[in-house]
């Protein structure tokens, strides 16, 4: 069940992959799939995406990439997510980010569907699951 109420309001989602992709490798591993099934369903919409990039100047690795999505339907949304995610193989530790207004944000780890509050740090990386 969601800490909160179900609204008309669109929920922004953060789909947490911990996985070093590229965004050729996100969008062909998970991100397609994801689009279709938020396509067909009426559920939500992609919005985004972020990988690793590589380039001659640049070898920073990044611990994870993601997916934004915009959901429509709240609890049918998350739902599909997780369900998607699971059969597309996504590691443990992958986790759906999401916040019900500007000061509380939660996270759902898509093994075990459990809802947790997270802890907000001044670093847009680090989330900490209370």
């Amino acid at each position: 069940m969601l800490p909160f109420e179900e609204t008309e309001e669109t929920v922004s989602v953060f789909i947490k992959i911990p996985e070093s992709l590229t965004i050729r490798e996100l969008i062909a591993k998970y991100e397609n799939a994801i689009e279709q099934s938020m396509a067909s369903s009426g559920f939500g919409e992609v919005t985004g995406s972020c990988g690793l990039h590589r380039s001659a100047t640049c070898h920073h690795e990044i611990p994870y990439c993601g997916i934004y999505i915009d959901l429509f339907d709240q609890h049918r949304g998350l739902e599909l997510i997780r369900k998607e995610l699971i059969r597309l193989n996504a590691p443990t530790g992958t986790v759906l980010e999401f916040s019900n207004d500007e000061m509380s944000f939660y996270g759902m780890e898509i093994h075990d569907a459990a809802i947790h509050e997270l802890e907000y740090s001044s670093d847009p990386q680090v989330y900490d699951m209370i």
